[in-house]
């Protein structure tokens, strides 16, 4: 089952993102109709990001891949990515502890949440947070199709 979540949006073009303690000016690029999306994704499981990845390039979606929160936040690059698929149980930082720190950085990028572990209530606090989706591992490639959707028809 997927559901997705409807969250509010921000229209400023800038955003100081704190990096491992260090402000930096991050400048929000939109897409092109010629540029394909980009997706970030966050996962601790090598083989989880090699799948994803694949799966994302079979729609032309430029995947990166990070293997901790902390690495992806390390290495923002000047354009912010148009969606960010993180895992929920990760050692160094949960991807509900990664999407807070976007957050309170003032950097509003549509996640979606995976998890192998649905605990009780976390999709609701992943809504809460701020999350578009929530998906159970494995990711059913229609839920993830929908949920991508609605990450790049979001208004940031």
């Amino acid at each position: 089952m997927i559901e997705l979540f409807s969250i509010f949006s921000c229209s400023e073009r800038g955003y100081d993102a704190f990096v491992n303690g260090l402000v930096s000016k991050v400048t929000l690029m939109p897409n092109t109709p010629t540029t394909s999306p980009s997706i970030a994704i966050v996962d601790d499981d090598p083989s989880v990001l090699k799948a994803l990845a694949r799966l994302l390039s079979t729609r032309s979606f430029i995947a990166t891949t990070y293997l901790s929160g902390p690495e992806f936040l390390a290495a923002l690059p000047e354009a912010l990515p148009d969606c960010l698929i993180a895992d929920l149980q990760m050692p160094e930082m949960t991807g509900l502890e990664l999407l807070q720190n976007l957050i309170c950085s003032g950097i509003r990028m549509p996640t979606i949440i995976i998890t192998a572990y649905d605990a009780a209530g976390m999709r609701d606090r992943s809504k809460s947070i701020g999350a578009i989706a929530y998906l159970s591992k494995p990711v059913q490639d229609a839920s993830l199709w929908a949920a991508i959707d609605a990450a790049l028809n979001f208004k940031r």
